[in-house]
Parts: C-alpha cells; sequence; structure tokens
C-alpha cells in the first residue's frame, strides 16, 4: 500500500489553516498544522515531503 505524503501546514489564520488540512486530508495526505510558526518545533521532530 502507498504511503501518504506528509504536509507540514504553517498558516497563521487558524480558521484557514483548519479548512486547508481537512481538504488536504481527504485527499489523502497527512497534515500536520502550525499556527502563526509557534510550533515550528514540529518541523524539527518530524519528516515532511512538503
Amino acid at each position: 500500500m502507498k504511503s501518504n505524503k506528509s504536509i507540514l501546514l504553517v498558516e497563521d489564520d487558524p480558521n484557514f489553516g483548519r479548512i486547508l488540512k481537512d481538504y488536504l486530508t481527504i485527499n489523502n495526505y497527512d497534515v500536520s498544522l502550525a499556527v502563526n510558526g509557534m510550533r515550528i518545533e514540529k518541523f524539527n521532530r518530524s519528516e515532511f515531503d512538503l
């Protein structure tokens, strides 16, 4: 089975970020949402394709 691509989504508008995350998830992407760049440590802890 093909694994999903993982994306780190950084968006300063939480509402738009959730909408975009939902859209990408529906289209078979694994999405981690970081708001305001405050959770950039996610980038350091995980490997992302995009």
